[in-house]
């Protein structure tokens, strides 16, 4: 080997060596500023137990009719499986996957004194084994005994009774899953967070142009962001651009379509969207929205486990997704109990579809 050579070698070693150190002080760096970052979540202690309320307000969303009550016979199948043995429904082989459920819930009080009731409820599972990501919407009018204060209502309701606490008892005690951590997020903040993201592109059937999303986009005439042409061609359905005040009203509309059967469709795909959008995202765009949006975030995840789903992300982004909720087609039906839609669940039937998506 000539000295030229030898030379080239050593240049080539002490550039690598340099772009090795520029490399570490960057992630170095970046870490570091993560981790102040996450100074700024509400951490919970994950055995702290929520305080109980012995009632709670009624639904605004809920009004009484003259319906007779379902049958006896119907609803006392639905007590079974509600007050059923669990053990005799959970997995029958137990898995060695590494799986970790994370509730995600979406409330918009977050009061001392009530909580409100629940829009959404996810169980996000990673399972790091099978490289896999299911998610699970909850739908809110699944009728369940809510233990404790032993009320048969809403799933929707456990949250306002006792918050996060309360509502992972009753989905371990009805559906039978068994939830790790929980992640709530504030709705208050959700239409600026859209905006920060330079809004999203949503598809809206023509039978989801009911009237309250109608009457919401022309409030988006009257604020001058969307012309009266545009909202009267969006009467035929299509693909349109939303700020964030629309997203979100897209996302928790009910009274249009195939009421919250759709709407925990819509919210799925907007899950999708939102994925996709961070995954095109420059890592400092997601450090800067993580700056300012984890103080609205109240979890059990610790300190490190954020931080290690965070350096994860890259990885999970890459992962098989599955999306489903509970009830499952074929699994439910409408329930009308004191005058109030409830919807009753075959949770047995479910947990199975459910293992052998997480699990297949």
């Amino acid at each position: 080997m000539t000295k030229k050579t030898k030379k080239r070698i050593k240049n080539v070693v002490k550039i690598l060596i340099s772009l090795l150190i520029v490399v570490a002080l960057f992630l170095g760096t970046a870490y570091l500023v993560v981790a102040d970052m996450l100074k700024n979540v509400e951490y919970v202690d994950p055995d702290d137990e929520d305080f109980i309320v012995s009632q709670i307000p009624q639904d605004p969303d809920d009004v009484p009719s003259d319906v007779p009550d379902t049958d006896s016979d119907i609803i006392a199948s639905y007590e079974t499986i509600i007050t059923g043995d669990l053990a005799a429904r959970l997995p029958i082989v137990k898995s060695t996957d590494k799986i970790t459920n994370i509730l995600l819930v979406g409330c918009d009080s977050r009061g001392l004194n009530f909580r409100g009731r629940t829009d959404t409820m996810m169980v996000i599972t990673i399972n790091e084994t099978r490289r896999k990501i299911v998610i699970t919407s909850i739908m809110r009018d699944s009728y369940v005994l809510i233990p404790t204060v032993n009320d048969k209502n809403r799933i929707n309701a456990a949250y306002a009774f006792g918050g996060e606490s309360l509502l992972i008892k009753t989905i371990k005690n009805n559906i039978g899953i068994s939830i790790d951590r929980y992640v709530t997020v504030n709705f208050a903040v959700f239409r600026e967070f859209v905006d920060d993201l330079g809004g999203v592109d949503l598809y809206l059937e023509p039978g989801e142009f009911g009237n309250a999303y109608s009457a919401f986009l022309e409030h988006s005439v009257k604020k001058g962001r969307r012309t009266a042409e545009e909202v009267e061609a969006l009467k035929k359905g299509g693909t349109f651009h939303a700020t964030g005040a629309e997203a979100l009203s897209y996302v928790r509309m009910r009274h249009t379509g195939n009421g919250d059967f759709a709407r925990t469709e819509r919210q799925r795909k907007f899950m999708k969207i939102m994925i996709d959008k961070f995954a095109a995202m420059p890592v400092t765009d997601i450090i800067g929205l993580l700056n300012k949006y984890l103080g609205e975030v109240r979890t059990t995840l610790s300190q490190d486990e954020l931080m290690g789903y965070i350096l994860k992300l890259a990885t999970y982004l890459t992962y098989d997704m599955d999306m489903g909720r509970i009830p499952a087609d074929g699994t439910w039906q409408y329930l009308n109990i004191g005058g109030r839609s409830m919807v009753g669940v075959d949770f047995a039937e479910n947990l199975k579809i459910w293992n052998k998506r997480v699990y297949g």
